[in-house]
């Protein structure tokens, strides 16, 4: 193959004819001979006669030109161009492409599928083998297929899928390394997704056993095409905080979260912003209580890939806590009241509201703690009772409010 510059030819001995060009050139402007002159007397009788059509002497310029024009367009088109052709595949040894199909691939997934297939075929008009590996462990170990024709490839390229976990490069130079001797005098094409090894000694360990089975080629999208992850958000009261971390540092950058239930319906949509030069960011996603409650799941919109989704579980739910005591409520010295430890218990994973007994079963509450409340009334029994047969959770606190005994709301007789 011949290349120049991104343009390469598969079959470059058809460009030799380019030197047939001056000749065709000669052969379209030699004009024909001169008429030989016959004195005839009936020749007036032909005089004034004239010709409909007319044959010029010499070529025009114009179709000179078009005529050659043709003639190296049909010299280059047997030459068989190829546009960002697969480097390497002057070689004669196989071509082993070395995939990244990793969690980080998979956004961009269709794009290393069609690099692939332009190299499958580049390889497959020199009559070369490819062999296809994958970077990413399965379940019976790292994937090193065996030589096999350009066609094969292809269709095994297409069966590929990106895994939802990450490569191991220092694994997969192991198992290089135990790999048949047919890849030896190879040529290497690494289509990476762009993310750093944790430790990069991996990294080194991984380049050095690509480059000794042949040249190596590296293919990696731009730094703002790259994964974005999405960590578990920390809960508090406050809301949920949602952290963002992409591939590189860059420039400024937006983008959108999602957050859904489980039915599929979108609850919430914020941006998050990326500042300049900067890998990482933080958002605090703020919405109602009920609606957070409800949150099944946070997604980045337009990143495929599985760091960049997040399933939630009651972890992260806050469900209401109602606090009701039979002391009232301490203002001035809150350390005497019946309630202060019992809303700095609840408080980390609840919302606590405070009120009286008919209020609290009003707002909702999932919770109830009554503090020192001695025997109810009777509707507030019988409020609280179907309260408790509707799900609701009741704790109850004795104290010397309730030594005269809780009622019938109580796990034992006191």
């Amino acid at each position: 193959m011949l290349g120049l510059g991104g343009l390469t030819f598969a079959a470059p001995w058809a460009l030799a004819a380019l030197a047939v060009l001056p000749v065709i050139w000669w052969l379209l402007r030699v004009s024909p001979p001169a008429p030989r002159r016959i004195r005839f007397p009936a020749v007036r009788l032909l005089l004034g006669l004239r010709d409909a059509e007319e044959t010029p002497a010499r070529t025009p310029p114009w179709l000179l030109a078009l005529r050659l024009l043709i003639a190296a367009l049909v010299i280059l088109a047997v030459a068989h161009p190829l546009l960002d052709a697969a480097p390497g595949a002057r070689r004669g040894g196989p071509l082993v492409l070395a995939i990244d199909d990793g969690w980080a691939a998979a956004g961009r997934w269709d794009r290393r599928l069609a690099l692939g297939e332009a190299l499958i075929e580049t390889a497959g008009l020199d009559d070369r083998a490819v062999v296809i590996a994958a970077t990413a462990p399965g379940p019976r170990g790292f994937a090193i297929g065996a030589p096999m024709r350009a066609a094969d490839a292809a269709a095994a390229l297409e069966a590929m899928a990106p895994k939802p976990w990450p490569v191991d490069r220092a694994g997969f130079a192991a198992a290089l390394a135990d790999a048949p001797g047919a890849l030896e005098d190879a040529e290497t094409v690494w289509l990476s997704d762009g993310l750093a090894d944790p430790d990069p000694a991996d990294t080194e360990r991984f380049v050095a056993a690509l480059r000794s089975i042949g040249p190596l080629a590296v293919y990696m999208d731009p730094p703002a095409d790259r994964a974005m992850a999405l960590a578990p958000p920390a809960a508090d009261a406050s809301g949920l905080t949602l952290r963002l971390t992409r591939a590189a540092a860059g420039e400024p950058r937006a983008v959108r979260v999602r957050a859904t239930a489980a039915d599929g319906r979108v609850l919430a949509r914020e941006t998050v912003r990326f500042g300049d030069g900067e890998r990482g960011a933080r958002h605090v996603l703020r919405v109602p209580l009920d609606v957070r409650n409800e949150i099944a799941r946070l997604a980045i919109e337009g990143e495929a890939n599985a760091a960049a989704t997040v399933f939630l579980d009651e972890r992260y739910r806050r469900r209401p806590a109602g606090l009701v005591s039979g002391g009232g409520f301490e203002r001035g010295q809150p350390l005497l009241s019946d309630l202060y430890y019992l809303e700095r218990a609840l408080a980390p994973f609840s919302e606590v509201r405070r009120g009286s007994l008919a209020e609290s079963i009003a707002s909702g509450v999932s919770l109830l703690a009554l503090a020192d409340v001695g025997r109810l009334t009777a509707d507030s029994g019988r409020r609280l009772s179907e309260w408790v047969e509707a799900g609701g959770v009741l704790t109850r606190f004795a104290g010397p409010r309730s030594a005269d005994g809780l009622g019938e709301l109580a796990p034992v007789r006191l």
